[in-house]
């Protein structure tokens, strides 16, 4: 296999498993005050029966993540042109999907158990304040965006400064194993015309 075609699969590979554990840990990442987008008290998040909600909702991630995973490596050690990509577009989105729908059962479940143990918990409402007084904060300035003008200009130096080490054609588009599909010749609009 061509060393650019695996570098791809390996950058393809880790959406994946890194993916999946964003979504599985999801649960851990809410406040105390919320289960599976679910208000409850703060003093009940430790409850027995949202752990065990939480837990299970992880290791049905955890295990599917891996298996999706595996799926993926066995399909670029047997075909990586035909098998890896398949598998990756049905896999990845397949993820997202079950940890939208995980997360839709274990709400309704939290709500069951919130409801049969008669929690309530104060909802929040954030609010503005319109006044003078000092203590108010301030929105932050536009000056701020400022910042982005070095940002801006570093590029273009960088673009100037490497034009003549450019191709004549750029790649746009690669397959698998490497081979350019799709490209575009040089732009010849650059201001000074000894650089062409």
């Amino acid at each position: 296999m061509h060393t650019s075609t695996t570098t791809l699969l390996l950058i393809l590979s880790a959406f994946i498993p890194v993916s999946g554990v964003i979504l599985a840990i999801t649960p851990y990442l809410m406040p105390s005050g919320e289960c599976f987008a679910v208000t409850i008290p703060a003093a009940r998040s430790h409850d027995r029966a949202l752990v065990g909600y939480r837990r299970m909702y992880c290791g049905i991630m955890v295990t599917c993540t891996t298996a999706v995973t595996a799926a993926c490596m066995v399909a670029a050690r047997l075909s990586p042109d035909h098998a890896f990509l398949p598998c990756f577009i049905i896999g990845l989105p397949a993820l997202f999907i079950l940890g939208y729908a995980l997360m839709l059962v274990f709400r309704v479940k939290v709500q069951h158990v919130k409801q049969e143990r008669g929690w309530h918990a104060e909802q929040r409402r954030a609010v503005a304040i319109i006044g003078s007084d000092g203590d108010v904060p301030h929105p932050i300035s536009m000056w701020w965006n400022l910042l982005y003008v070095p940002v801006f200009a570093l590029a273009l130096a960088i673009g100037y400064a490497g034009y003549d080490r450019m191709p004549e054609r750029i790649p746009l588009q690669v397959n698998l194993s490497g081979q350019v599909t799709r490209s575009m010749a040089k732009s010849r609009r650059w201001p000074s015309g000894s650089r062409r």
